[in-house]
């Protein structure tokens, strides 16, 4: 099934008889969208809580497990609101990109640890491209 988010072509594929969902980028530890389209990510998470799943194979990081499942598209749902919420405010101040910098990834709900702290990179890149869309939309 299409589910765009990560990038505007991004696809899950569902294995009905397992209930495994194999969610390639749509499921990950911090939700990465600099090449796809946040409100299509969180439409694609929306969906995702549809199925019925015993375990979802994440495009990196480990297998999320059922009793996981849910917390976990909740946490991704939560984090693409609250850094929209966050940079928001930084674009409403007209303060500069370096403002950001105190937006840990922490702070936003997500943990550093996984993917080896790839995550930091991640999130700090949605934060620099949230903060140019919402910039470009202010002016």
């Amino acid at each position: 099934a299409l589910m765009p988010g990560h990038t505007l072509d991004s696809t899950v594929a569902y294995v009905r008889e397992d209930k495994v969902m194999l969610a390639a980028d749509t499921v990950m530890p911090v939700p990465y969208f600099v090449w796809g389209d946040r409100h299509k990510f969180l439409e694609s998470l929306k969906a995702l809580e549809q199925y019925q799943m015993e375990s979802i194979v994440q495009g990196h990081g480990e297998v999320l497990l059922r009793g996981e499942i849910p917390s976990a598209i909740q946490s991704s749902i939560k984090y693409l609101n609250f850094i929209e919420k966050k940079v928001m405010e930084v674009v409403e101040k007209g303060q500069s990109p370096s403002a950001l910098d105190r937006l840990t990834i922490d702070k936003c709900g997500k943990s550093r640890i996984p993917l080896n702290g790839l995550v930091q990179d991640l999130h700090r890149a949605n934060l620099l491209s949230l903060y140019e869309e919402l910039s470009a939309k202010a002016n």
